[in-house]
């Protein structure tokens, strides 16, 4: 598969960036920006628009250019909810395009099914962003620390994505604090993990899901707020809370068939630091409230992709659900 790098050398006008990464795909669209337009260049040539507001107005500017610009750029967000009639005219003119502009449609789901989506990814460069898994991760770390002239021991990369709790945003923020604290052929170790990553966050989503496991509801909406206030965005946070809370259910599953503790510990690649903590939570949690709080963060996570201005008070209102036994 020709990669984006090679599709933006080839100077394309379409660009489809989605998936439920959403740090992922700010990546992805910031790359395409870079190479399109000079920061000079975006106060004039870039047009940020919701798919909602795609209209004949909108389309009739992508065909003309404004007085001082040599090319500009659509940022179309909100890609999951272009309706039929905008579908049409974002149809209409991929058939024709303006070489003079380049068009990107971003959003948190691309229905292949669907006849107008496959047109414009039959006409345009498709980048599909999803959420990395804990070996993703683990690669990631490897391949940025080798290349920076560093090395990590195993213990090490595992305890780094336990305190960045799944979070590619916090993972970038702590990688480059690693490399400004080390020297190009430093072994990085727990040691220097639990330094780095503790100076920016007081609390991780280790301690968002323990202050949930014992019901102390107050505490739970201080660090949920505080990791909002680091950066991340609702969506990002949503899956955190759903990949550690799927790791204890995970757990306790495999705690019910009889497996030994040290072999989920390889299973699920907990780190050491971190494990026995890992079990009280395990243990706190009751299968069904494991259950039922994943199943309604998934109803909340589809809020978040629609945008919905209640999402935040939906997750509010789970962990008083949660700290009030609602879900045992």
């Amino acid at each position: 598969m020709m990669s984006l790098k090679n599709h933006m050398d080839k100077k394309k006008h379409l660009y489809l960036i989605f998936g439920d990464d959403e740090y992922g795909r700010r990546k992805k669209i910031e790359e395409i920006l870079s190479s399109l337009l000079t920061p000079e260049e975006r106060t004039h040539a870039l047009l940020r628009i919701s798919a909602l507001e795609l209209d004949e107005t909108i389309i009739a500017k992508m065909k003309t250019l404004t007085f001082f610009a040599s090319k500009q750029v659509v940022l179309i967000s909100d890609g999951e909810k272009i309706k039929q009639k905008q579908h049409e005219l974002l149809r209409a003119y991929v058939d024709t395009p303006s070489v003079h502009t380049y068009v990107i449609l971003e959003g948190n789901n691309f229905d292949d099914k669907d006849k107008q989506y496959r047109h414009l990814k039959a006409n345009g460069v498709f980048v599909l962003c999803r959420r990395k898994t804990t070996q993703n991760f683990e690669s990631d770390i490897y391949a940025t620390l080798q290349h920076e002239g560093r090395t990590i021991t195993p213990d090490a990369s595992q305890l780094l994505v336990e305190r960045v709790g799944g979070s590619a945003s916090f993972l970038q923020i702590a990688l480059e604090k690693i490399l400004c604290a080390t020297h190009k052929g430093a072994e990085v170790t727990e040691e220097v993990i639990l330094q780095v990553v503790d100076e920016f966050l007081t609390y991780t989503i280790f301690d968002l899901t323990n202050a949930m496991s014992l019901k102390k509801c107050s505490e739970v909406l201080e660090i949920f707020s505080f990791l909002l206030d680091q950066g991340t965005n609702l969506g990002e946070l949503v899956g955190m809370m759903t990949w550690q809370l799927r790791r204890l259910l995970e757990a306790k599953n495999l705690l019910e068939k009889k497996i030994a503790t040290q072999d989920i510990k390889a299973r699920l690649r907990i780190n050491a630091y971190f494990f026995e903590s890992f079990l009280k939570q395990v243990n706190f949690f009751t299968k069904k409230e494991l259950v039922n709080v994943i199943d309604e963060l998934f109803l909340i996570d589809t809020k978040v992709k629609q945008g919905r201005a209640d999402a935040r008070l939906a997750i509010e209102m789970l962990f008083v659900g949660l700290c009030r036994n609602q879900f045992v």
